[in-house]
């Protein structure tokens, strides 16, 4: 039904200085810019190899939704109805790109989350010759976003049963209260984490936690947004073996950010 995640929506309270910031953080600049039905003072596109990135101008600041594509939308819609989920079609528009038709669901169905799908389409080929041209101190790809979800099993049928994303990890971690659910979906990993059954809260809904960016060379990524002005973390082995990582402390506009790759050569173990 969900074939990818087309993109990851970031609210900027002014766009001019998010798209300096996220020019520097990505290591590249915007594929696409203009404005939009949907965001009348403008966004900004990045294309990376798994899904793309776009900075509304907004009132607030931080991530603000998920968008997947479907290669069937109109069967992807009876499909969720059956589910018991009425998304809605919303307007053409003429954005970026092109006229498309998107379905966007109830947040009341989605925990809160605000969920939309749209036509599956390729990337457009300058922003594939950019990608190509990528250097390993930029970022390729989005690694994982982050949910925090006040009922797992609530958040569990959701992904699993009604957008049919595959479940490739349900774990969990007893010292530290934690179970942690990994959906996956074309190279892109939906990292929900919640508290154990008996300490849910299903009248809580699910928030967004944040993005890891993937890059082929972890040191260079960190001296390179050293260098541009970012205040990072420390770099350090991450919890999936054979990974280092850190994190981007500044000019995220509301996203905490963590950087992801390939451990150095030596400190794989």
């Amino acid at each position: 039904m969900l074939t990818h995640l087309e993109s990851v929506s970031v609210v900027v309270r002014e766009l001019d200085s998010a798209v300096d910031h996220y020019n520097r953080l990505l290591g590249r600049a915007p594929s696409e810019r203009g404005p939009t039905e949907f965001a009348a003072a403008g966004r900004a596109l990045y294309q990376l190899e798994n899904t793309s990135l776009q900075l509304l101008e907004a009132a607030s600041e931080g991530l603000d939704g998920l968008c997947f594509g479907s290669a069937d939308l109109l069967g992807c819609g009876e499909l969720l109805r059956e589910r018991g989920i009425s998304a809605l079609e919303s307007p053409q528009s003429g954005g970026l790109r092109r006229t498309e038709r998107r379905l966007v669901l109830p947040v009341s169905a989605t925990r809160g989350t605000p969920v939309s799908i749209v036509a599956e389409r390729p990337v457009p080929g300058d922003a594939s010759a950019s990608l190509a041209a990528c250097d390993r101190a930029s970022v390729r790809a989005l690694d994982h976003v982050v949910l925090s979800s006040g009922d797992l099993e609530a958040t569990k049928r959701l992904y699993e049963q009604q957008l049919q994303l595959r479940l490739a990890l349900d774990r969990s971690f007893e010292q530290r209260g934690l179970r942690i659910l990994f959906f996956r979906i074309a190279g892109v990993t939906l990292e929900i984490v919640g508290r154990p059954e008996e300490t849910s809260d299903a009248q809580r809904p699910d928030r967004f936690g944040g993005l890891a960016w993937r890059v082929d060379d972890v040191l260079a990524a960190h001296r390179r947004l050293s260098a541009v002005g970012f205040v990072v973390s420390a770099h350090r082995g991450g919890h999936k073996p054979g990974t280092h990582v850190f994190t981007v402390k500044s000019d995220t506009h509301g996203v905490p950010t963590l950087i992801i790759g390939p451990a150095p050569i030596g400190e794989a173990g």
